[in-house]
């Protein structure tokens, strides 16, 4: 939107009027740009300070993973009329405002260049996000290999104990009948004494 109304203000067919309401919602814009980069935060940290942030990715205590996500105030953009942080004065004004063609043409570039910082950092942010979906799903695999593993350890044979099962049946089986045969022995030999 803000390169709409800069492309707006730079056309030069426009009175001072429309380009001080052109210019008023420009600078609202720059101060939600402020606003959101103040206040965004995760984990209860600031984002975007252009310090490093250390993600734990494993199982070891060296596997972490380091990433810089940029400052994304609007002076860090190049679209801050206001200098670093808001503060007035000092060399660090761009002049950021669309009160005339010449400034709004400027505010283009100036916009485009934004686009253009915010646009690398979102792929950055991208490519990490695939990467860690790429370590979940790593880490998800060898979690299924460790447990079949510890199934193949801990678990039984299924075909092996049912034979095992057979065979103690048989077994027993067998030595019940040859007691069974042993005591109709005794039981003739007695039949015949008497």
């Amino acid at each position: 939107r803000m390169r709409e109304l800069a492309v707006q203000a730079s056309t030069g067919t426009l009175n001072s009027d429309d380009n001080a309401a052109l210019d008023a919602e420009f600078q609202q814009l720059e101060a939600e740009i402020d606003r959101i980069a103040s206040s965004s935060k995760w984990a209860g940290s600031d984002l975007f300070t252009g310090s490093a942030r250390v993600f734990h990715i494993g199982t070891k205590a060296t596997d972490t993973l380091s990433h810089t996500i940029a400052k994304m105030a609007a002076h860090d953009l190049g679209v801050d009329s206001f200098g670093p942080d808001g503060a007035t004065g000092g060399g660090d004004d761009i002049d950021a405002d669309l009160t005339d063609a010449t400034k709004a043409a400027a505010m283009i570039t100036a916009v485009d260049n934004a686009i253009k910082l915010v646009s690398t950092e979102r792929g950055k942010l991208g490519a990490l996000s695939n990467r860690l979906s790429s370590t979940i799903t790593n880490l998800d695999q060898v979690r299924v290999n460790l447990s079949a593993s510890q199934g193949r350890i801990e678990d039984a044979d299924f075909a092996e104990e049912t034979s095992n099962l057979a065979k103690g049946q048989i077994l027993q089986q067998a030595a019940t009948a040859m007691l069974a045969q042993a005591n109709a022995s005794k039981q003739t030999v007695l039949a015949l004494v008497r």
